[in-house]
């Protein structure tokens, strides 16, 4: 839990990050010999700061293309950018497009006091057809159109509009570069695209439709709904609506809401933590109510103090120790202070250990004496008329029982 609340305090410092973003979409397609247009957004606060096109797979080293700051370049024809400061967009144009000119694109925002604010977008240049919308719509009785793009060496090819899975329905431009008749009309620029209108539509017109230039063709779903239909159509927002000019702004408010919510969570899982620890020290001073500064060497111990918290184990372990020592109040304090080295060493267990010990020892001395004994009988046996060397045998007998003594109170010893 401290962890995540450091965390979310380390998060703050980037709440201007998230009012000040740029952003774009992230691939953009145009056809080889075309142009293409790209916005890029920016944070109203930035207004007034220079704005650049760059193109490079890394933000730190790639070749800017054009600037808001610089009117006249070598490029100018290739690539031009215009700001459009009230509705907080950048817009950059390309043309005469070539496979060359496909890979990584930045838009940036200047920062003279810090690093630039950019986002990146993949430009891809493609030889062959390709349509603005893959599905466009509209009401019965009424037109729609639909715009088909070409690659520059298709400039010359015939174009075609037919409908999916039948070649026999399908209508070309011919080389006047245009077709019309009472349901459609098509019309070649002999540049970049050309363009299908379907008149007075029916119910029967809804379809999938290919656009074709030369061997390449790309698809198209023509939807129809019935005349004074109350269904909606569903169409991207466009900037004239009021809510769409601000809608950037309210996302980076709700952002920075939901990390400034974060870090409120994260202070308040703090404080429950804290009410815990305080009511575990109440359990602790139950424990040890003679002794405060114990108390206060606990209190700065406090996460060592939550290992050992269990009364029912703590006092077990002192009830044992006060058997085995009960008239050592000084030494009941020194195992208190050093329980895990009292419960390893176990003084009733030693003691056991040494039981079989001693009666080895007493055995072995039973045998000296009875080896003793007989010796003396053999000696008495061989002077059985010399009462002096009787008495003298008996001293030895004594000076040899205290020897063999000796060896074992030595061997004891040892």
């Amino acid at each position: 839990m401290q962890r995540l609340f450091i965390l979310m305090l380390s998060l703050i410092p980037w709440i201007p990050a998230v009012l000040c973003w740029v952003s774009t979409q992230k691939e953009i397609t145009g056809p080889e010999g075309g142009s293409l247009t790209v916005q890029c957004r920016y944070g109203p606060h930035y207004a007034d700061h220079v704005k650049y096109w760059c193109h490079g797979r890394k933000s730190d080293f790639c070749d800017i293309l054009a600037r808001t700051d610089e009117k006249s370049r070598a490029n100018q024809n290739k690539v031009s950018i215009f700001d459009n400061r009230d509705g907080s967009m950048f817009t950059v144009t390309m043309n005469d497009l070539k496979e060359t000119d496909s890979g990584w694109y930045w838009c940036g925002v200047e920062i003279a006091s810090g690093n630039d604010y950019l986002d990146y977008t993949q430009v891809k240049v493609i030889h062959g057809v390709s349509v603005v919308n893959r599905i466009v719509s509209g009401e019965e009785g009424s037109s729609l159109t639909v715009q088909c793009l070409y690659t520059l060496r298709l400039r010359l090819s015939e174009k075609k509009w037919c409908q999916s899975g039948d070649l026999s329905s399908c209508l070309s431009t011919g080389s006047k570069g245009s077709y019309e008749d009472a349901s459609v009309a098509i019309s070649d620029d002999r540049k970049e695209a050309f363009t299908v209108t379907l008149k007075k539509l029916q119910m029967s017109d809804a379809g999938w439709y290919l656009c074709s230039a030369g061997q390449q063709q790309a698809d198209v779903q023509v939807q129809v709904r019935p005349h004074g239909s109350t269904k909606p159509v569903t169409t991207p927002p466009t900037p004239s609506q009021p809510w769409y000019r601000f809608r950037y702004m309210l996302e980076s408010i709700v952002g920075c809401s939901s990390l400034l919510l974060l870090v409120g969570l994260a202070v308040l899982a703090r404080k429950i933590q804290c009410k815990k620890a305080s009511s575990r020290f109440k359990e602790t001073e139950e424990i040890f109510p003679d002794n405060p500064k114990g108390m206060r060497d606990l209190q700065r111990s406090k996460e060592h103090i939550i290992k050992f918290d269990k009364k029912e184990k703590a006092s077990s372990c002192f009830k044992e120790m006060e058997e085995i020592f009960p008239d050592n109040p000084k030494g009941m304090r020194d195992l208190q202070r050093s329980k895990e080295h009292m419960i390893k060493i176990d003084n009733k267990d030693l003691t056991e250990s040494f039981q079989p010990f001693m009666k080895n020892l007493d055995r072995q001395k039973a045998i000296k004496a009875e080896k003793a004994s007989s010796r003396f009988k053999e000696m008495e046996e061989i002077f059985p008329d010399n009462p002096k060397g009787m008495r003298d045998l008996q001293r030895s007998k004594e000076h040899m029982i205290k020897i063999d003594n000796k060896g074992t109170i030595n061997l004891f010893a040892y």
